[in-house]
């Protein structure tokens, strides 16, 4: 996928819920699609922990809520 060198000063990303200004990449929006296009959002490479499910063929990422960290 490609990535960009800097994230969008107007825009936050939703996992961490800031735009500081490092790698990025667009993620597309589920139920935005039209034909060959879709909306997308910027997400911090440094946010995102994704994993495999080889069993299901699918990738997803994992979230953590650090606000019920010991």
């Amino acid at each position: 996928m490609r990535t960009f060198t800097e994230f969008p000063k107007n825009v936050k990303c939703p996992i961490c819920n800031t735009n500081k200004n490092s790698e990025t990449m667009l993620i597309g929006k589920v139920g935005t699609e039209d034909g060959n296009n879709m909306q997308a959002s910027p997400i911090h490479t440094d946010c995102l922990d994704l994993r495999l499910d080889e069993n299901r063929n699918f990738i997803f990422q994992v979230l953590t809520d650090h606000r019920f960290s010991v």
